[in-house]
Order: C-alpha cells, then sequence, then structure tokens
C-alpha cells in the first residue's frame, strides 16, 4: 500500500494503473457528505443542464465529472486529448479580440498571441503579475494586474502561485475591474473570445462582461470546477444571457506549475507525464 498527498497521488496514478494497482482517494467525510448533498438535492439542475449540452462527449463528461467528484475516483472522470481553452470548433481567428482572465505567466496568453489574436490578459496576483511581463512584451500582448469581476473595486487575496484567489482575510490587496467597464475605457470595439480560470470568481467576472456578451456574443471557454454549483449556475447564466449559445463541456488533464525541481526529478525519473488525471479543469465551451 502507497499512501500519496497532495499532487503526488494523481501523478502517480497512471503510473500504478500500468502495474495493475488501484488506487484510491482519500477525502474529509463531512465534506464528502456535503458534496454528495450538495448534488443530490439539486438533481433536476443537473439534468436540465446535462440537457443543455451540445453532444455525447460533453453529456459522458459532465455526468463522469459528477461521479467522480462525489466518489473521489481518478478513474471515472473522462479526459479530453484537446489542449485546455481549445476545443475545435471553438477557436479564434487572426484578429480577433481575446480577454484571457486568469493569466499566472501568461502562457495561455502567449498561445493566442500566437494565433494572431489581440490578447487582454489579466492577472489579480502581483507576483504573477510580475512573471508575465516579460511574455507581454516579448509577445506583444495587453497584460493587466487586475482580477475580473462583477464591478470596479479593490478587494483581498489570499496568493498562491496558480490558485490565488480572492478572500475577504486575504494577505494582500488588489484591484478589480468588471469587462464591460474595461471595455469602454480601452474603447473596443468587439470582443470574439473570453476565457476564465479565476479560482471561483467566474461567476461574478461573468456578470461584469453581461453587457459584452449580449452585445458581441463571443466564444466563451470557462471553468466550471472551482464550485461545486458551478456545475449548474454557470451555463445557466449565460443561457440566460443568451439563449442562442451552443455549450459544449471537456476535461483537460492538469500541470502542477509550482513543483520543485526536486519534484521535476522525481517525475522524469519514473517516465510521469507532467499532464495528470485530476478533479479540476474542466471547462465549459460556448459559441
Amino acid at each position: 500500500m502507497f499512501l500519496l498527498t497532495d499532487s503526488w497521488a494523481n501523478g502517480f496514478h497512471n503510473f500504478f494503473k500500468k502495474l495493475g494497482i488501484k488506487t484510491v482517494g482519500f477525502r474529509d467525510l463531512n465534506i464528502a457528505r456535503m458534496t454528495y448533498d450538495v448534488y443530490f438535492n439539486r438533481l433536476q439542475l443537473l439534468y436540465d443542464t446535462y440537457n443543455s449540452l451540445n453532444d455525447d462527449e460533453s453529456r459522458k463528461t459532465y455526468l463522469s465529472d459528477i461521479l467522480g467528484i462525489v466518489s473521489a475516483r481518478l478513474d471515472l472522470f473522462r479526459y479530453t486529448d484537446s489542449p485546455q481553452y481549445m476545443l475545435a470548433g471553438y477557436l479564434p481567428k487572426k484578429g480577433d479580440v481575446f480577454i484571457d482572465g486568469g493569466s499566472f505567466d501568461g502562457a495561455t496568453a502567449v498561445d493566442f498571441a500566437a494565433m494572431g489574436c489581440n490578447v487582454y490578459s489579466f492577472e489579480l496576483d502581483a507576483d504573477n503579475y510580475e512573471k508575465g511581463k516579460s511574455n507581454a512584451q516579448k509577445y506583444n500582448f495587453q497584460l493587466e494586474n487586475y482580477g475580473l469581476g462583477e464591478r470596479k473595486q479593490t478587494i483581498h487575496y489570499e496568493p498562491a502561485a496558480t490558485a490565488s484567489r480572492i478572500a475577504a482575510d486575504g494577505a494582500k490587496e488588489a484591484k478589480i475591474i468588471d469587462i464591460d467597464t474595461y471595455l469602454r475605457q480601452k474603447e473596443l470595439s468587439q470582443v470574439d473570445f473570453i476565457k476564465m480560470d479565476i479560482e471561483g470568481a467566474e461567476m461574478s467576472a461573468l456578470r461584469g462582461a453581461a453587457a459584452t456578451i449580449l452585445r458581441y456574443k463571443p466564444k466563451l471557454a470557462i471553468c466550471t470546477y472551482h464550485k461545486l454549483e458551478d456545475k449548474w449556475t454557470i451555463l445557466s447564466y449565460i443561457r440566460s444571457l443568451r439563449p442562442d449559445y451552443q455549450f459544449d463541456l471537456r476535461h483537460h488533464l492538469t500541470v502542477d506549475y509550482g513543483f520543485t525541481e526536486e519534484q521535476n526529478a522525481i517525475y522524469e525519473k519514473y517516465e510521469l507525464p507532467m499532464q495528470y488525471p485530476a478533479a479540476g479543469e474542466e471547462v465549459l465551451y460556448a459559441r
């Protein structure tokens, strides 16, 4: 028996699977019960969301995500081979205006800038913003030290590399801006694609982009795994703004950008892929 903590359990999942060894996730019992209750008491909302998805792959992914989260079993999740935020049929074209919510070090912004997009990238965390400035200069995209939200304000946040999040008792302060206001300030006359991976602030940021979504109907790639209720509230809200949206759902493998050199060396030694299965990285696509 092997007891692995943090990301190690996920990273070694396929390694043990090849050896015929099953892995079981450990969860706090109270959290597990709460998760089950949240879903069980909202079956109709989950069913409505399931039926709103465009294709069979999306529906299978949605169902497997709920089963995987409730059971803490990685083998139940259904992963796609497509790069995160880049699903066929939802790709931007050269010259499109791309809003990147949750820049981290600018890696996603770089990818979309390389496709010819005019990228406006937003990063809440001051340290991550500093890391991304060189990429912004090198690849010619606009990087803002703002988080995205429902309105302009100053908030507290808890810094945590790729997982920095808004928190009332957070150690640092940052500024938030809504997409609708930002467009007016920059006098942008079009938005073609909005991506959000902002650690649970997605619904707030979508409310702050309501006028933009109503007017331009941009393609969307919105993470729906940070809060349990995101599984139904995000699609429902977008559909309330524009009933003509089509929705697809995919679950992507994850990468831990916070690994130390020692951890990376262990992954290399055991020939583990840097992308590994996890409960997160579920993205709702809309067009």
